[in-house]
C-alpha cells in the first residue's frame, strides 16, 4: 500500500476513464481529476464552435 501523491491517503492504485493504472493515485483523487479534466475539454470544445461560428460568420 502506498500514499497517495494528491491527498496523502492510502491507496492500493486507481484506474482512470481511459483505463490507465496509476498506483500513486487513489481512486477519489482520480475519479476527481478525471472529472474536472472532462469539463475543461467541453469547455475547450464549445470555445472552440464560437470561434469558428465567427470565422464562418464574421460580424459586421
Amino acid at each position: 500500500m502506498r500514499k497517495c501523491i494528491l491527498c496523502n491517503e492510502d491507496t492500493n492504485g486507481s484506474v482512470g476513464k481511459a483505463g490507465i493504472a496509476w498506483t500513486v493515485i487513489c481512486q477519489r483523487c482520480k475519479d476527481l481529476e478525471d472529472s474536472i479534466l472532462e469539463q475543461k475539454l467541453r469547455c475547450m470544445a464549445y470555445a472552440t464552435e464560437g470561434i469558428l461560428k465567427l470565422e464562418t460568420h464574421p460580424q459586421p
